[in-house]
């Protein structure tokens, strides 16, 4: 008996385990920069770095510390998440412009056929909740258009954008 509850223990672990290395791997790069040197001159002559304005209170500058958190341009993603039919996997794709969220799609890589029309439906709903706002301002709710997983999967690539 005490060897079956290691053996269950040890299964457990494992799939904690590979769950937590699946979703290190959904963190997104940019693929492109918009404009400008490394330095942070842009082609106008003027600095893309964020400076400190003395007008502004310490929560506008820290609201637009946040708003700037990310820099603007085009990212995306593979995001493997379980269901009920196996390993699923999408393609995460965001805009970002002027510090918000420009354009959101959602591309199947590999799915079931319920996990896809699952992804597929958020593609519609989606977009309004996150598109226009900015990355702090986004809360998803545990359930979009009828799926639980996929829009937790979702919420962790978002996630994973604040973070960088």
């Amino acid at each position: 008996m005490e060897e079956g509850k290691r053996k269950y223990f040890g299964i457990v672990f494992a799939l904690i385990l590979a769950t937590l290395v699946v979703f290190a791997g959904c963190v997104a790069k940019p693929e492109s920069s918009s404009s400008g040197s490394s330095s942070g001159e842009l082609e106008d002559g003027s600095d893309d770095r964020l400076e400190t304005d003395r007008t502004k209170s310490g929560y506008e500058e820290t609201e637009t510390s946040l708003s700037n958190a990310i820099k603007d341009g085009f990212y995306t993603s593979l995001v493997n998440y379980d269901s009920p039919g196996g390993l699923d996997t999408m393609n995460v794709s965001v805009s970002i412009k002027d510090g918000k969220v420009a354009t959101l799609t959602l591309d199947v890589v590999k799915a079931g056929d319920i996990s896809t029309n699952y992804i597929k439906n958020m593609n519609t709903a989606i977009p309004p909740l996150v598109v226009g706002k900015s990355l702090d301002q986004i809360s998803l709710p545990k359930q979009i258009s009828g799926s639980s997983l996929t829009s937790v999967a979702v919420a962790k690539y978002f996630e994973g954008l604040k973070a960088q």
